[in-house]
Order: structure tokens, then sequence, then C-alpha cells
């Protein structure tokens, strides 16, 4: 599978207390972000020879605007003044990345756009404007947070330490929105970006809706996608469904054969979760009276089509076949006594 797009950090990934890390990124999961918000003007420059690259900012403004809420856009619009946007060479960005299918980058700290010289701009740069739309920093002492789209990432300058949390929801629901806003010709459907990440997060809109999903992606809000999932399942388990969905999602990336056990042990965590979580849904809409068992039956149909049924790692496609636990839940509505 051909990756084309991702959003690295030149963060240096060294041994850290990962327990103590993560309770800071899960303090920060619910942190209010508190930042200077833009204004409805554009002033930003483009430092490349490539002037077009105006023109393809100026659509996404547009259809950010015509599909967005405006108090949603306010990070595009601090992030945009001031974008510096650079063709380069990808091959040392992805090797300090740890990415081998890395073709564009946006790094909040700089504000700046990296796009590979080598393709077709516009084919990349959507999704890094996705990023820089979706992405807000703030600092607690020597730290700093910098949230994007549904990942929190700590860095610690003065022990030069960085971790990331959410990368691999971030990066699904990133490449969905710009498919389905951007993707007229299918090139990218075609090259099934991301198609993993991409499916998880389709199937969470299924659970607290795309209104909700997009709003809390733009606003770099993920401490409400959690408690909004949470809903339907434990806070404790959504947490480490987006651990899961990480894990899985750096295997793909850097996986080899021998990590295989530990993949589909992750793979199968994410759709169980999936399933339950919306499971949960289903019957909470049923008891409430806002659905009925044939309508229940429809949407468990859909729902069941687009859960992911495989990852690629190491050069090689993985399918997992298991009894469709959706499957009991159908069961169980169509035998209640009427």
């Amino acid at each position: 599978m051909w990756r084309l797009r991702g959003n690295g950090s030149m963060v240096k990934k060294l041994n850290v207390n990962q327990d103590k890390i993560n309770n800071k990124i899960n303090k920060h999961y619910s942190l209010i972000n508190i930042r200077e918000q833009g204004n409805d003007d554009i002033n930003y420059s483009i430092q490349m020879k490539d002037k077009c690259i105006v023109k393809y900012i100026d659509k996404f403004e547009n259809v950010i605007k015509e599909n967005f809420l405006k108090e949603s856009l306010k990070n595009f619009y601090f992030n945009i003044n001031n974008l510096k946007i650079k063709k380069c060479g990808f091959k040392i960005i992805r090797l300090l990345n740890k990415k081998r299918h890395l073709q564009g980058q946006y790094s909040l700290l700089k504000n700046e756009i990296r796009l590979n010289k080598k393709i077709d701009i516009e084919k990349v740069v959507y999704h890094e404007l996705f990023h820089l739309a979706s992405s807000s920093k703030t600092r607690d002492k020597n730290l700093v947070i910098i949230n994007c789209g549904f990942s929190t990432m700590v860095l610690d300058y003065i022990k030069n330490r960085g971790t990331i949390k959410g990368e691999a929801l971030t990066e699904g629901y990133t490449e969905l929105l710009a498919q389905r806003y951007f993707d007229n010709n299918n090139f990218l459907r075609k090259f099934e970006v991301y198609a993993f990440e991409n499916k998880i997060t389709e199937s969470l809109e299924e659970i607290i809706g795309e209104n909700n999903m997009s709003k809390y992606y733009l606003n770099s809000d993920c401490a409400s996608l959690i408690e909004d999932l949470s809903k339907y399942s434990s806070k404790e388990d959504t947490i480490k469904f987006i651990d899961e969905t990480d894990d899985l999602y750096q295997y793909e990336e850097q996986g080899t054969r021998k990590d295989i056990s530990k993949a589909i042990n992750s793979y199968k965590y994410i759709n169980k979760y999936l399933t339950d979580t919306y499971k949960n849904k289903l019957d909470s809409d049923i008891s409430n009276g806002n659905i009925t068992r044939e309508e229940a039956n429809k949407c468990i149909g859909r729902y069941n089509s687009q859960l992911p049924r495989g990852f690629h790692m190491d050069r090689i496609d993985y399918f997992y076949c298991d009894i469709d636990p959706l499957v009991q839940f159908l069961e169980k509505y169509n035998n209640k006594k009427r």
C-alpha cells in the first residue's frame, strides 16, 4: 500500500517513563485550549516559486467555509497567517520520522508545510491543510502541548523528550476529510491512503455523528470525542482503543513479521471496541424509541460492511476473519418477544 501523507514531527523519541507521560497526555485530553483566536482575514505568505499553491489554499478555504461551522474554523484562520510552504526531498524526513511513505508534513511549531518535490502538490496539500486547520498549542510550565485533530503531543524542551497519542485517528480522519471534499477524481481512494485508519474513523462517525466528529476534529478537542464515545463504553476502554489504534498504526509503518501477533491483537481489540460500542448505541436508541428493530437491522448491515477487515504491514496484506459480534446483536433483538 502506498501512503501519500503524514503528519510527522521532528521530535526525538527517547527513553522516557511512558506511564508518566501518558498521564500528562490523558490530563490534557480534558485541558481547555487557551490560545489567541484568529480572525476572518487571511494573510499568508508562500515561500516557494510555485504560486499555484495560492489557488489550492483559496479552494480549501471556500470548501471548509461552505461545509463547517464558522466557530470550528478558528484554528485555520489563526494558523494560516504567516504560513510557510516548501518543496523538498523527503528521504531524510522519512528516516527521522520513521515513516516509510511520508509525502507531506505540517509543523505547528514552525507553522510550515513541507511537500515532497517529486509529486503533484495538489495530491498532498489538502491533507496537510486539514492538519493546519485542526492544530492548536498550549503551554504548561516547561511543556508544550500540541493538539492536532484527535492527537495530543507533549514536548518537554528541558529534557528534550516528546511523545504523541491519538495519531492514528488523526491521520485517518484527516485523510477521510481530504477524500470526502477534494477527491473528485478518486485518486486518493484508488491508492487507499491510510485505509485502515480511514475505516476506523468512518466507523466512529456512525456512533457520534458526522457533525460532532468534524467539530471535535477541527477544534482539536479529543476530550469531547472521548466523552461522547464513553456514553456507550467506559472511558478506560475508549482510551485503550485509542492506544491500540496507535499501536497498530506504528506496526503498519515500522513493524516486521515478528510483530504480527501483536498487530493482530490490536486489530481484534479495535474491531471489538467498535462493534461493542455501536451495539450499545443501537441498544440505547431502541430502548429510547429512537429507532425500531427493523431500522437497527439495516444499520447493522451498513456498519458491518465498513469495518476494517485487515491491515498492511511489511509489504504484506493481512486479513482476519472472525464471527461478527454484530450478528449476535442482530439475533438478540430479532428473538425478543414483541
